[in-house]
């Protein structure tokens, strides 16, 4: 217990001060003065501190549950600023939540494709999917019925060759895949005229795309354009048709099946009218009258004067193939209303489009076709 002497003096000393008699004590020197404050009083004295410890707390428990999801009503209240700038954390978590959603997107792509491809059966000039059994299938035309058998011959390994082709280069080839002499076609004008230099060039490439990973683009680029390019503008060939890099040909308005949207496909073949000098002026002053001055269902301006003929579209190894088919769905659909449009015909609305499938391991065939009402 502190001596009455020193009570006496600290009361005088307080007495002074308020009197203004003696300038006011250093604030150190006044605390040095005055007994330490208990510590439940230590709030109350320092309330600047106490929300400053807060805030940091606050902060922390943001950043551990940015780890999961990003609190924004809790962040909202821990900053007082009206535009704060996003902490490291939350861009974390927003890369991380946009990778999710990422991944989300492209699985519900083809829970859509395949939704829109169901939809598009019950649409006007829309499509019924089927599948092609084989040349048994009832009521296929006949030129189906010759591209089915065409394909079978092929796959039994007869007349896949040309017979205008040199066969002792052929002979490894024949040997590794136990074919013979039935491999070569008796008609020049039948089977391949690919040498064995250029698989080998096509196989390459294909792996290079397969090994790299690479997207749709490329593999157009790598592979499918220098085949395209191999059958159709060999040397010696009339060129009559040829084909044709269309990813940017829209669709006419006015024959895009109704309720739908426009669908794009990569490459088709065309009838090139060059080529017939007959042709030509005709087809010009036909398109003249048709929408878009286009002979096609399609505005794409190379196309205008050239028939189209056959449609690819092409998918990367593992990606969508109902949204391949409901591309070459929409577009050849448009192609049938344009044709039914020219053709002035009453056409049995019942029966609509039909679309029927060919399955193989590496590609899938489709051929469409609607029916006259005579």
């Amino acid at each position: 217990m502190r001596d009455a002497a020193f009570i006496k003096d600290w009361i005088e000393a307080v007495n002074l001060s308020q009197d203004g008699q003696t300038p006011a004590q250093p604030k150190a020197s006044g605390k040095r003065g005055y007994p330490s404050p208990e510590p439940e009083e230590m709030s109350d004295v320092t309330p600047t501190r106490t929300k400053k410890r807060k805030t940091a707390n606050a902060v922390n428990e943001i950043e551990d549950l940015d780890h999961e999801r990003t609190p924004r009503p809790l962040l909202a209240h821990s900053r007082t600023a009206p535009s704060p700038s996003p902490s490291p954390t939350k861009s974390s978590a927003s890369l991380r939540s946009a990778s999710l959603r990422t991944s989300s997107q492209a699985s519900s792509r083809a829970s859509s494709s395949r939704l829109k491809l169901s939809n598009l059966s019950f649409v006007e000039n829309g499509v019924q999917r089927q599948i092609l059994s084989g040349v048994g299938t009832p009521d296929l035309p006949r030129p189906i019925v010759d591209t089915l058998k065409m394909i079978q011959r092929l796959e039994r390994g007869k007349q896949v060759l040309s017979s205008s082709l040199d066969r002792t280069s052929f002979k490894e080839f024949l040997d590794m895949n136990d074919l013979d002499e039935m491999a070569f076609a008796t008609n020049e004008n039948v089977g391949s005229h690919l040498s064995p230099d250029d698989v080998d060039k096509l196989q390459a490439g294909a792996a290079r795309c397969f090994n790299k990973d690479h997207d749709e683009g490329v593999w157009n680029a790598e592979v499918h354009q220098p085949l395209l390019d191999m059958v159709l503008r060999r040397p010696g060939s009339s060129n009559l048709v040829d084909f044709t890099l269309c990813t940017t040909a829209p669709i006419i308005r006015e024959y895009l099946p109704s309720h739908t949207q426009e669908k794009r496909v990569d490459f088709c073949f065309y009838i090139e009218p060059n080529f017939d000098s007959t042709y030509k002026p005709r087809i010009e002053i036909f398109s003249n009258s048709l929408p878009e001055m286009s002979v096609n269902h399609t505005s794409y301006r190379p196309l205008r004067t050239c028939p189209t003929t056959v449609s690819i579209e092409t998918k990367r190894p593992g990606t969508d193939f109902d949204g391949a088919i409901l591309q070459i769905g929409v577009w050849q659909s448009a192609h049938w209303v344009m044709l039914r449009s020219l053709l002035s015909r009453t056409w049995k609305r019942s029966s609509g489009l039909s679309m029927k499938e060919v399955f193989s391991r590496g590609w899938k065939g489709i051929y469409t076709n609607a029916t006259l009402a005579f």
